[in-house]
């Protein structure tokens, strides 16, 4: 994630100013040779890149996750509009009783404002999932 970070400390070394090329990927993250280790700034001394993005067995594990995520809420869905179409009694039951309608309309709208306003619960792992189930039923 901060793979992208950039060290103001020596900006204007002998080397740029001769015109010569700027370091190499593994001469800018070693520690022996990279002037951002210096520790002038906060967080400058921590390693800048652990893993990213061009990783393929990343990308690979994060697509499989959200397909993953994809294929369960449409299979749910599948499921609770074959329940709600073609069970009779059910059908009936709710057509009788709108009132299980609107308290589902309810529960929606209080979780998708949850969701969409506070970024903190939509972050946190147990929470996430949990308002994601109660959103998608």
């Amino acid at each position: 994630m901060t793979q992208g970070k950039v060290c103001v400390m020596n900006k204007t070394t002998k080397s740029m100013q001769e015109g010569a090329s700027p370091p190499s990927y593994e001469e800018a993250t070693t520690a022996e040779s990279s002037p951002c280790y210096s520790g002038g700034y906060y967080g400058d001394g921590e390693m800048l890149t652990q893993w990213g993005w061009h990783d393929q067995n990343i990308r690979r594990i994060f697509i499989r996750k959200v397909y993953a995520i994809l294929m369960t809420q449409l299979l749910i869905t599948l499921a609770i509009v074959a329940l709600f179409t073609f069970c009779d009694p059910v059908k009936i039951y709710i057509q009788a009783n709108p009132g299980w309608y609107w308290a589902s309309y309810a529960v929606f709208f209080i979780t998708y404002l949850t969701l969409s306003c506070c970024a903190g619960t939509r972050r946190r792992f147990p929470w996430n999932l949990i308002l994601l189930a109660v959103f998608f039923l």
